[in-house]
């Protein structure tokens, strides 16, 4: 009975280790760009302000003019939930956040993406023309929301959500 229930405690060991050595691979990811220079795609830690709004890159493709980051927006509360896709992106030097906009122009449009409740918004934001990500570091891709605890007719309560991601050489 001792040697069961150490070999069952082992195997258990055995597959929690390998979880989360498969976890820690799904955040990684090679991807090349059309500069000299490849990266490695490390997804980071998310944030969100308001409990049961969860926003993440699922992946991060630097391909030149292709380049892209795929998100999820994911709305787990009993609230309607709108998200403005007209991101911004930062990288952190010197223990600040700072913008990658190559322009001052600002995008004037403001949509919104409606996410109901218990449900997932996938999006795909095309960066090339507008940010630059050709330095290795730390960078998050944030974005506004709004809670409507009372219908999409009421005011709604802002909210916060960022993502984080590096490149490494």
């Amino acid at each position: 009975m001792k040697k069961l229930l150490a070999f069952i405690c082992l195997l258990s060991l055995i597959l929690c280790l390998a979880g989360c050595k498969k976890e820690n691979k799904e955040n990684n990811a090679t991807i090349s760009s059309e500069s000299e220079t490849n990266f490695e795609v490390i997804l980071g830690e998310k944030f969100t302000d308001f409990d049961g709004v969860d926003f993440s890159i699922t992946k991060v493709v630097l391909d030149g003019e292709k380049s892209k980051i795929y998100t999820e927006f994911v709305n787990n509360t009993e609230y309607i939930v709108t998200y403005n896709p007209n991101y911004h992106i930062e990288r952190f030097e010197n223990g600040n956040w700072i913008s990658c906009v190559k322009n001052n122009d600002k995008d004037d449009e403001l949509a919104e993406h409606t996410v109901p409740a218990g449900q997932i918004i996938r999006y795909i934001n095309l960066f090339y023309e507008n940010y630059d990500l050709s330095k290795q570091g730390k960078y998050r891709i944030i974005t506004d929301c709004d809670v409507y605890r009372n219908g999409i007719e009421a005011v709604g309560q802002k909210c916060s959500v960022f993502a984080v991601f590096t490149l490494n050489e």
